[in-house]
């Protein structure tokens, strides 16, 4: 008899980006309005979903990875796309995105090598860290908008951990300090764990568990001490798997993905 399969609504590759002769410090985003409203401002890791005929490729939730942020979203462009996504995972609001405000300076030779070391090299070194199983109760959704119907969401997110040497880590701070920001999604930032502390910034999504996590495992205690929004859980549920298809749509009912039969068809 085969095992009930898990519902849940889609599945994400995430990464953690951060120096890795120093973990506490990370590459972040802040979401801008146009975003999911729960979690406008809130700090969330680079990355992105399996769903959408662009992801039909990506093979397994690593390729998610490294096609979101190394082919996508790490860019001196802005995104003609924002929020089409969302949309399509039934998370989106009507409100159009607000790209930062900005000084868009032209990219010399330089910058452009140097952001293409630091994909190459993310996508060399990312590591599985681990998957969750994202929860968020619909009273978040409500909580930052009353007219909100979205109902509870969950889904699975698989992370994977990039640790960048010190002389491509200083390349990232370098190009974060002169554009102000990498994302063509939302507005990239670099924060220690002091940082976060001192600030009180909050995570979206439930990557502030996963954040804790990673912190603890790297032996910072004080990262217990970070705010986690209330409604939202986090369950660690496995490492990555190998495959989407078959690895995870055996063991998960995903109502959100690619259309794979269209994509065997064209081949």
């Amino acid at each position: 008899m085969n095992a009930v399969k898990r519902a849940i609504n889609n599945i994400a590759g995430i990464c953690i980006i951060y120096k890795a002769s120093d973990p506490s410090r990370a590459f972040l985003e802040t979401k801008t309005p146009g975003y999911t409203k729960a979690f406008v401002g809130s700090y969330c890791l680079m990355g992105g979903n399996w769903i959408l005929q662009a992801a039909a490729n990506d093979g397994n939730t690593r390729g998610t990875v490294i096609r979101e942020v190394c082919r996508e979203e790490l860019s001196f462009e802005k995104s003609l796309e924002g929020g089409v996504e969302l949309k399509a995972l039934g998370l989106g609001d009507d409100t159009p995105y607000e790209w930062p405000k900005e000084v868009r300076i032209p990219p010399t030779q330089f910058d452009n090598w140097a952001l293409d070391q630091i994909k190459i090299t993310i996508s060399g070194v990312a590591q599985p860290f681990g998957d969750y199983i994202l929860s968020v109760d619909k009273s978040v959704f409500a909580a930052a908008d009353p007219d909100s119907k979205k109902e509870s969401y969950t889904g699975l997110a698989s992370y994977f951990a990039a640790g960048l040497p010190d002389n491509v880590w200083d390349l990232l701070e370098r190009l974060q300090n002169k554009f102000g920001n990498l994302s063509n999604e939302s507005r990239s930032f670099i924060a220690s764990l002091d940082d976060l502390l001192t600030n009180q910034l909050r995570g979206s999504w439930g990557h502030d568990r996963v954040l804790r996590d990673f912190f603890l495992s790297h032996g910072l205690a004080t990262a217990e001490l970070l705010p986690l929004v209330p409604g939202i859980t986090a369950e660690r549920v496995h490492m990555p798997l190998a495959t989407y298809d078959p690895d995870y749509l055996s063991r998960y009912d995903v109502a959100k993905k690619p259309d794979l039969t269209s994509n065997l068809a064209a081949k």
